[in-house]
This record gives C-alpha cells, sequence and structure tokens, in this order.
C-alpha cells in the first residue's frame, strides 16, 4: 500500500467525499484513499464526479448498475467495492442474498438473461477479457441495445478501474467510504 507523509491533507476539492466527524470535519482514519487523491486534486474531482454520477445515474438503471460493479469488485478484490452497497438497488431486489448467489454462480441465481448476461460480461472484462469475442456481443445484442452495450463496458470499465485503485491502496484492510449513496457506512 502506497503511504503519504502523516498529516497529509485532504484536498478541498474532494472534501464532499471524506469520511467526517459530527462537525463535518474529516477523521484521521477512514479518508487515506483522499489524501492519497489530494495529490493531484483537480484530476481526482474530476474523475470521482464523472464515477459517481454514472454510478448512480445510468440508463442501465440501479439494479443491473450495482450487479455489474459487484462482479466487477469480485474481481477486483476491493474491499471498499465489496462492501459498499446502493440502496436504491436494494429497493429494486438487491439484497445480501442475492448478491451471495450472484457472485457464487450468475446462471443459478435467479437472475434475468439480460442481468445474466451483463454480470458474466463485467466479470469476463474484469478477469479474462480475452474471452470476450463476437459470440459474447451478439449474446449481449439480443438483450441490448448498442447504446446500452456501450453503457455496460464503460460502466464496468469505471467500476474496474476505480477498483484496481482502491484495492492496491487499501490491501490488507477495510478501508470506510463516506456514503454517497444514501445508505449506511461502509
Amino acid at each position: 500500500m502506497m503511504t503519504l507523509p502523516p498529516g497529509s491533507a485532504i484536498a478541498p476539492e474532494l472534501r464532499q467525499w471524506a469520511v467526517t466527524d459530527v462537525a463535518g470535519e474529516p477523521l484521521d482514519e477512514g479518508n487515506e484513499i483522499l489524501r492519497f487523491l489530494s495529490a493531484s486534486p483537480d484530476h481526482a474531482a474530476d474523475v470521482l464526479q464523472v464515477h459517481f454520477e454514472r454510478w448512480l445515474r445510468s440508463p442501465l438503471g440501479p439494479r443491473l448498475t450495482e450487479l455489474v460493479r459487484l462482479a466487477v469488485a469480485q474481481q477486483t478484490g476491493c474491499p471498499v467495492c465489496q462492501s459498499v452497497r446502493r440502496p436504491a438497488a436494494h429497493r429494486e431486489g438487491v439484497d445480501e442474498d442475492l448478491i451471495y448467489a450472484v457472485l457464487r454462480d450468475p446462471t443459478s441465481a435467479g437472475l434475468t438473461d439480460r442481468e445474466t448476461l451483463a454480470v458474466t460480461y463485467a466479470g469476463a472484462l474484469a478477469g479474462d477479457h480475452s474471452q470476450i469475442d463476437d459470440q459474447t456481443y451478439e449474446a449481449l445484442r439480443d438483450h441490448f441495445t448498442d447504446t446500452e452495450i456501450v453503457e455496460l463496458a464503460l460502466i464496468a470499465a469505471s467500476f474496474l478501474a476505480q477498483g484496481r485503485i482502491l484495492e492496491t491502496l487499501t490491501r490488507g484492510q477495510v478501508c470506510p467510504v463516506q456514503d454517497v449513496t444514501g445508505g449506511s457506512h461502509v
């Protein structure tokens, strides 16, 4: 894990994502990732803004987006990504039982064909992407428009990039993150 000098501050541009105390001041613990990203605050703020905007407002909907995110999180091993839950997806039936079933075997988790294809595609993209071929895209086209396939690919790629970075920064620990989704803290 990359370590930063003691007392590294969180850039003002990134404070909105900080884990804070009741007075709104960033806590020492739980903000290591933001302290790291503060070395390039403008870029980090732009990336976080786009990432969360797509996560929270993907045209694929909360349920499918969350299933895709969790499939990627399983591949990256990121404790942050594996721990966070999105309340809007929970309201659409993505509870812990479904999550565990999907992560064990998406083909037998009671998902729709569309959901199974998306989860399988996201897992392959995050794992062994060389297994994605023309047949994969043909199968996706049976259930998704071309616009939705691009959205699926880009949202999965965003989760993959964030997850890989976060996993390397939090290796060996469970890192709490600010609740930007309206659920509980990790």
